[in-house]
């Protein structure tokens, strides 16, 4: 008889610190911001991230946004200074630079290859191009396909090299303890569209989803195959906006049992290193759930 699956639930949150919604100023639908900070493995230095996102895509598309910061919580009064302008790239060497500032954002340059080469193949001719080559053909190829800039978005939400490059989001380096507030504003007029308070070393951990419960199928859509659901409590609810999706990861009942993981699940951490450690654990899905 074959072991039994031990399967686990994590809210796939890359990007994620509390929201504010943009009040109407004129711009249409509604228009959300959102921010996190990460901490550089490699040199120890903070980072903000910045993400912006509307009801309707194409009221971002080719739209530049500049990026204002000061220093202290946000009503310290404080002045405002200007950081740096969001704005769609179709440059490979300036999305270059982008792909490195994604990494001490954390992002995964290897599921970000695949992320874009399932787009890549029916957009363009089937060449050796680079990951910075093959993004910047994407990028201009949006421009007059509504149904790929949305996967561009899409794509964006869970890897920041991509957000940036479409213009819809931002990365600084910030001071490692302490509160930083940014402005997103309108390039064209000068609007604020967004509004955010961020403390260094301090990041927001989304809340757990609920337990695992397996359907049953009675039918032959049941054979070799498992029909799952889960509970969403209140304060995740609270916060959907923060999230993107869920990763669902299985393990042999042996394995499970051996680390007791039966009784504790693992960490965040703990499950997603032992996907690259070991052979019992497997990540199922490859796109957020």
């Amino acid at each position: 008889m074959k072991n039994r699956i031990w399967m686990g639930l994590l809210a796939a949150t890359a990007l994620a610190l509390p929201l504010a919604q943009a009040q109407d100023q004129g711009i249409g639908d509604m228009m959300f911001t959102a921010g996190t900070v990460a901490t550089d493995t490699a040199d120890g230095q903070e980072w903000a991230w910045l993400q912006w996102m509307a009801t309707d895509g194409s009221m971002l598309q080719d739209r530049p946004m500049d990026i204002y910061r000061a220093n202290g919580w946000i009503g310290s009064g404080n002045t405002f200074v200007l950081k740096g302008r969001a704005q769609q790239i179709t440059d490979p060497r300036s999305l270059l630079l982008l792909l490195e500032r994604g990494e001490p954002l954390g992002e995964n340059r290897t599921n970000l290859t695949a992320s874009v080469d399932s787009l890549y193949d029916g957009a363009a001719p089937v060449v050796a191009l680079s990951l910075e080559e093959k993004l910047a053909a994407l990028i201009s190829g949006s421009q007059d396909d509504p149904e790929l800039y949305q996967n561009l978005v899409f794509i964006g939400r869970a890897h920041p090299s991509v957000a940036m490059a479409i213009g819809q989001g931002f990365a600084c380096r910030i001071p490692s303890t302490g509160f930083s507030t940014f402005e997103i504003r309108d390039h064209t007029t000068s609007e604020v569209i967004g509004r955010l308070e961020l403390e260094g070393g301090s990041p927001l951990v989304l809340p757990a989803p609920g337990p695992l419960a397996r359907v049953s199928e009675a039918s032959p859509k049941g054979n070799l195959n498992i029909r799952l659901r889960w509970d969403v409590p209140d304060d995740l609810k609270r916060l959907s906006l923060l999230q993107f999706g869920y990763n669902l990861y299985r393990m042999t009942q042996a394995f499970a049992e051996e680390k007791g993981y039966d009784g504790s699940p693992p960490s965040n951490t703990v499950i997603t290193n032992l996907v690259v450690t070991s052979q019992d654990v497997v990540k199922v899905n490859r796109a957020p759930i």
